[in-house]
């Protein structure tokens, strides 16, 4: 099992000061495809895959996509709102990118 809350951390050691959350969301040939949601506007996905590679960490635990947006969604206590932040991923992956496709959002 991945641990999304240390895949954050590894993401926030690469670009530090930004607001990331990883999310799962279905995916029809594997079950699950982890995206990073970020308001990172010069988060690049290969500079993420060299970095994870360069930690060694599992494929299984490098997100397949970036999503940028400017901020993300909170709750009234300020920490990160996952319900909507999982919402607007799967409705950019749904829209912007087939099950079979490896693309950066």
């Amino acid at each position: 099992m991945i641990s999304l809350t240390e895949v954050e951390m590894q993401i926030a050691r690469l670009w530090p000061g930004h607001a990331h959350a990883v999310v799962g969301v279905p995916d029809a040939k594997k079950g699950e495809r982890l995206i990073l949601v970020t308001d990172y506007k010069d988060a690049q996905k290969d500079l993420l895959v060299a970095f994870a590679k360069q930690e060694k960490t599992a494929d299984l635990a490098i997100p397949k996509f970036i999503l940028k947006q400017s901020a993300l969604p909170v709750l009234g206590s300020g920490k990160l709102d996952y319900v909507r932040i999982r919402e607007l991923a799967v409705a950019n992956v749904i829209k912007q990118a087939p099950a079979d496709e490896d693309l950066e959002l």
